[in-house]
């Protein structure tokens, strides 16, 4: 997961976000380009299901699909207040924002992990926007797990967080929110018992 964080800091550093979103005021030629920018990366980049440009108050100013599966248009919509703060906050062009596993809106209210970084004014001197990118965590979740699973022995495979929750599964028995419960031995060590 630690790729999502390298992409969305790279992105963010992309010179025609930072000179957009520092004008007075974005115009539409400039949303647009933006637009394409990021339909051409999440070409590239199919382990997203959505890329977003968003102003320093959190409206979504471009998005790599810019409708949603409904046709509902993700554009002028909210970054969520919490995501903003944290990414407003964010001191340099190494660090990054991921929300917590949860269900997103721009992820059809399905649990995901969306990173974001600061897009920073062309002298890095203060944070005009931010980029988040929305991790296909079901589809691409299953595909990791499958892949490590042998193919002559039938096996499931589970991701947990910390505390057990299911993250993804491949038995059907543990969907994604559900709890697995972990060893009392295995909760000492996490807890550096």
């Amino acid at each position: 997961l630690y790729e999502r964080a390298n992409d969305c800091r790279w992105w963010a550093m992309t010179p025609t976000l930072q000179q957009a979103l520092s004008a007075p005021s974005l115009s539409t030629a400039d949303a647009q380009h933006i637009q394409q920018i990021l339909a051409y990366i999440n070409g590239l980049y199919t382990v997203y299901t959505q890329l977003v440009v968003y102003d320093r108050y959190g409206q979504i100013v471009a998005a790599s699909k810019p409708a949603d599966a409904e046709g509902v248009s993700v554009l002028g919509q909210r970054i969520d207040d919490a995501a903003l703060a944290s990414t407003l906050a964010l001191r340099d062009q190494q660090d990054y924002h991921v929300s917590a596993f949860e269900p997103c809106a721009l992820y059809g209210d399905r649990p995901t992990y969306v990173y974001h970084a600061a897009i920073r004014d062309p002298h890095d001197q203060q944070v005009v926007g931010g980029i988040g990118i929305v991790f296909d965590a079901e589809i691409e979740f299953k595909a990791m797990l499958k892949d490590g699973l042998p193919q002559q022995a039938a096996s499931q495979a589970v991701y947990l967080d910390r505390n057990g929750a299911v993250l993804s599964s491949t038995d059907a028995t543990l969907p994604i929110g559900s709890r697995f419960a972990l060893p009392p031995d295995l909760l000492k060590l996490e807890k550096g018992q």
